[in-house]
């Protein structure tokens, strides 16, 4: 399936790699464990969940070293091809520079299909976990107790809260209650209470007044209940503290957003966020492509301009990345599409002209 120049480029590659990963995954964990130690009393808090909350933090490193470690690897592979002269030998026989990098290319390739996995399916969860533990172990500090116009999906109901008191009880306590529902296309019930409460998966409304009309009849049905239950389990903590996107899989942005959408809510940031999922894993297939290509430029410079060349590289890719998905998202004529795929869009057109010129 391979030849021996794949084979070859493919085991220069994967010691780097799995050195590279290793040793930037660790240095991010450091820098948590300094951040943590910085910003927080640790001498009170027990060491087995500090590491445990660095661990579940690890995949979100991950994210980043992968296309890192791919950048490094592909780089050194590639400036030690050129510089022992192998690749003179290779393009003498007819060889094209675009077979050479295929190798690169396909590891790219593969360590981004695993760098997706970990972005959508590895790091909500572990973000998640990682939540809830620093909120067990008061890393940080008391949740938020109080919160205002929260909107919610309630069963068949699109609920608006006017304002959501946590109580030490764990239950809510909540007043200015509106709830809509639209049973059937040219039926609306709305639904309205001064005060609720919630407790263990169960809403309560004493004193609900329902108001139900039909977009084809005049009349109005008004009935006052003396409560209203509403079977729907929730968590607290994300009333006061929602989600950030990174605890999110794609499905669970998807519906957010849609959510969102139909409460006329801004969508823009969770939309960027959304492409982000697929951009971030297809950084290791981009800089597969890259890295080689500059790194056969320069490979006269020394054995040591593979690591250089893989360090601007990155640091200049992530620079871009910023100022794409960060600033640039802000400006209303840029797409969350565009803002979040325009550093791959770029280093992948430098890549390309880098081959040809090479070519």
């Amino acid at each position: 399936m391979f030849s021996r120049l794949d084979r070859y480029v493919l085991r220069e590659m994967v010691p780097p790699f799995l050195i590279g990963s290793l040793v930037l995954v660790v240095m991010f964990q450091i820098n948590y464990y300094m951040a943590l130690g910085k910003t927080f009393d640790l001498a009170n808090v027990p060491q087995a969940a500090v590491w445990k909350l660095i661990l579940l933090q690890t995949p979100g490193f991950v994210n980043l070293t992968l296309p890192m470690s791919v950048s490094l690897a592909a780089s050194l592979a590639m400036s030690r091809l050129a510089r022992e002269s192998e690749l003179t030998a290779l393009r003498a026989a007819g060889t094209r520079i675009t077979r050479v990098v295929f190798p690169t290319a396909v590891f790219g390739l593969v360590v981004g299909i695993i760098a997706f996995f970990v972005v959508d399916q590895a790091t909500p969860r572990a973000t998640r976990e990682a939540a809830k533990l620093q909120s067990q172990v008061g890393i940080l500090g008391s949740v938020t107790q109080f919160t205002s116009n929260v909107p919610l999906k309630l069963k068949n109901f699109t609920a608006s809260l006017g304002s959501v008191t946590r109580q030490k009880d764990e239950s809510l306590s909540i007043t200015d209650i509106l709830l809509i529902e639209r049973p059937e296309a040219d039926k609306i019930t709305i639904t309205s209470a001064k005060n609720g409460s919630y407790r263990e998966g169960l809403w309560r409304f004493p004193n609900a007044q329902t108001w139900r009309f039909s977009t084809n009849s005049p009349g109005i049905d008004y009935t006052v209940a003396k409560e209203m239950v509403i079977n729907e389990k929730v968590i607290i903590a994300d009333l006061f503290t929602p989600p950030a996107p990174n605890e999110l899989s794609i499905k669970e942005l998807e519906t957010r957003i849609a959510e969102q959408k139909r409460l006329g809510q801004n969508t823009r940031q969770l939309e960027v966020e959304y492409h982000i999922k697929y951009s971030v894993p297809a950084m290791c297939l981009i800089f597969a492509l890259v890295s080689p290509v500059f790194s056969i430029m320069l490979a006269k410079q020394g054995g040591f301009i593979g690591v250089l060349i893989s360090v601007v590289i990155v640091l200049a890719y992530f620079n871009a990345w910023v100022v794409s998905t960060q600033i640039l998202t802000k400006q209303a004529q840029v797409s969350p599409v565009m803002a979040a795929w325009l550093p791959n869009v770029i280093f992948f057109a430098l890549g390309v002209i880098g081959l040809r010129r090479l070519e």
